[in-house]
């Protein structure tokens, strides 16, 4: 076998636990490569031709198995060099599910110190106070401490501090709920929740 079976492990559980797609393609390649000896052996064996005896057979799958990881390794270079070239780790698409009466405009972005940055949506119909943001159920401090926004209006930038810090680059997944009262009768808040997504700035 090319591959251990600890080898194996590794690669699986990376495979499965990765979540980036162009690291998973690399592993596929790696391992359908690694195996295709044994998968032409077994094609032999059902066709009654034995790879041992055969010394033509096992000079051209040598040579195959000798000058192919070398091209395949070439072309793992390559990809990777186009892949971080492109710019392809720090562009990852943001992605919003949720929100109903008051919507999160586009864009947001949250920092690696972990400060959002949002435009808020009025869809209410009424004028709205947003005067709280929750993060996961939790409560955070948010500047402006409350904004006012017209009926079909956007706000202006709110920053929230969530409280969750990461490195620049690397993809998050929040969820968010905004509280907000109707005119000036705040002693009934709403909230409109929904999840966000993307790449840290």
């Amino acid at each position: 076998m090319l591959f251990s079976a600890p080898a194996f492990t590794a690669a699986l559980l990376f495979y499965l636990f990765h979540n980036d797609d162009f690291y998973r393609a690399i592993i596929s390649i790696i391992f359908i490569f690694g195996q295709l000896k044994h998968i032409l052996q077994f094609y032999n064996n059902l066709r009654g031709v034995n790879m041992k005896s055969n010394k033509k057979g096992q000079s051209a799958m040598e040579y195959l198995m000798t000058y192919g990881w070398a091209i395949l390794i070439v072309i793992i270079a390559g990809g990777v060099i186009w892949y971080y070239a492109s710019g392809a780790t720090t562009s990852a698409a943001a992605v919003k599910t949720g929100f109903a009466n008051v919507d999160m405009d586009s864009p947001w972005s949250l920092n690696s110190a972990g400060t959002l940055s949002v435009k808020t949506i009025n869809k209410v119909g009424k004028d709205i106070t947003i005067d709280a943001v929750f993060i996961d159920g939790i409560s955070k401090t948010i500047v402006p401490s409350s904004i006012t926004v017209s009926a079909g209006e956007t706000s202006g930038w709110v920053d929230v501090t969530t409280g969750s810090s990461g490195t620049s680059g690397s993809q998050y997944k929040i969820n968010v709920a905004i509280q907000y009262y109707l005119g000036t009768d705040n002693t009934r808040k709403f909230n409109s929740t929904g999840t966000v997504g993307g790449t840290r700035s």
